[in-house]
């Protein structure tokens, strides 16, 4: 994720910030670092600095993690002079080699975030809210401060795994930034935060210079519920097709083990026999050693942001 994101930056002078949930993580950063400068904030760090630690006895570690986005977008707006704060999920994976474009979508607006859109097979996970939280952008200016704040305040207040009036976890909040702030924009382009829940109303095709979604670059893609399964990866419990494993996802294992070659350069030859493609599409590449943790955050974490279904309710996991 951050290799593909110093790409998509372009140089652009951002500070890009990763919440570290573990030493792993913040080792292993700090050894074999990405290709763009980071500054890594330790987990006990960030909690010491913060009221979090008292929410980490009182919540779940799911909830916890749902709680650290806004409370890290909020301590970057604090602490520094940005002209806006983004918050990133760590399961994103950009495309694109120009972020330019999102950002001119975004323009001067206070507050900006990417809609879930629901395939029809997928509309009852509603209930996860309007937004997803992998991408939300605040300017630094007097009602993307308000909102920023306020998303910030009732996180801590409440954010619950469970459906309550105000939505699940932090996602639910955001359905009402239309109604409240009037430079709020909604970034509806379908190659902005495109998810495994949307892909049965689009089209994925191979363009020139990466996928295309209904004929539109695809800047970036959440990779909801991919990891390790024992030797190989689980893609996502989402039906996939051949085209959406070979144009979206072969991409992104192979970049993942890169980065996994670069951290450990003893794994050697790890894709024996490449893809395999199967009804459910779960393990996919064999010969995987066991036991390799990802890595957590990118100005954020990654607490599995997507919708998936529990029950007869389709809840956050």
């Amino acid at each position: 994720m951050l290799d593909s994101l110093g790409v998509s930056l372009g140089g652009r002078d951002c500070d890009v910030v990763v919440l570290a949930l573990d030493d792993w993580t913040a080792q292993t950063l700090r050894q074999k670092p990405p290709n763009l400068p980071i500054r890594i904030v330790p987990l006990a760090q960030f909690e010491k600095d913060t009221v979090l630690a008292d929410l980490r006895e009182r919540r779940s570690w799911k909830e916890f993690c749902w709680t650290l986005a806004s409370q890290l977008a909020e301590r970057m707006m604090s602490e520094g002079d940005a002209d806006q704060v983004t918050y990133l999920d760590s399961d994103l994976f950009f495309f694109h080699r120009d972020l330019g474009p999102v950002f001119g979508m975004i323009g001067q607006a206070s507050v900006a975030a990417v809609p879930h859109r629901f395939d029809e097979t997928h509309a009852a996970y509603a209930v996860n809210g309007r937004y997803n939280v992998g991408w939300v952008t605040f300017r630094a200016d007097a009602e993307g401060r308000i909102a920023l704040r306020t998303w910030a305040e009732n996180v801590r207040q409440r954010c619950s795994s469970e459906a309550l009036p105000h939505g699940l976890g932090d996602q639910g909040y955001l359905d009402l930034w239309p109604r409240k702030y009037a430079r709020f924009r909604e970034l509806g382009h379908p190659g902005i935060g495109l998810g495994p829940w949307s892909l049965e109303d689009v089209d994925i095709a191979a363009g020139p210079d990466g996928p295309l979604v209904d004929g539109l670059p695809l800047f970036f893609y959440h990779f909801h519920e991919f990891s390790e399964e024992g030797r190989g990866f689980r893609l996502t419990n989402y039906p996939l097709s051949e085209r959406e494993v070979e144009i979206l996802y072969k991409p992104y294992v192979a970049a993942y083990l890169a980065a996994r070659r670069r951290q450990d350069p003893e794994t050697g030859a790890l894709l024996d026999g490449g893809l395999e493609i199967q009804e459910r599409p779960r393990v996919v590449a064999r010969d995987l050693p066991q036991s390799f943790a990802g890595m957590d955050g990118v100005i954020g974490h990654h607490a599995e942001r997507g919708p998936v279904p529990q029950g007869d309710v389709p809840v956050l996991d």
